[in-house]
């Protein structure tokens, strides 16, 4: 692991989670739910990947100890949603090529104790992360 990689530590209000359910709930289209999503605080955290850096969205839910990627931030098609706890041991991964480019993802931590993480976005020619701490 990169000891240049930026921890966030995210809060967004219980407002966001219970209405981002609604909202979900409502049926609404991708574009709907972005354009609800943004009138809450925005994250734009940078982290450096192989001297490079990359700026993309990421939402938390205290709540449900949820992160919420907005595909749409990469402006290129995705391959796969990775976490890593901070040995660098894999404990998630989702393939997320066949979900539309503006799709938002749900990564849950639910069921993974406080501690370190880094979540990884890649594409099919590049790899975005953001280090996180669970409380």
């Amino acid at each position: 692991m990169s000891l240049r990689r930026i921890i966030a530590c995210i809060g967004i209000s219980m407002t966001f989670a219970l209405g981002l359910h609604a909202q979900s709930a409502n049926n609404n289209t991708p574009d709907e739910l972005r354009a609800w999503v943004q009138q809450f605080k925005k994250i734009e955290v940078a982290s450096v990947i192989d001297e490079q850096e990359s700026s993309w969205t990421l939402f938390e839910d205290q709540l449900e100890k949820s992160f919420y990627i907005d595909f749409d931030s990469f402006n290129l098609n995705l391959k796969e949603v990775l976490v890593k706890n901070i040995r660098g041991d894999v404990i998630y991964r989702k393939k997320v090529y066949e979900l539309p480019v503006d799709s938002i993802y749900e990564v849950s931590f639910s069921d993974y104790p406080p501690g370190f993480y880094t979540i990884e976005v890649h594409s099919f020619i590049n790899v975005f992360s953001k280090s996180i701490e669970l409380f």
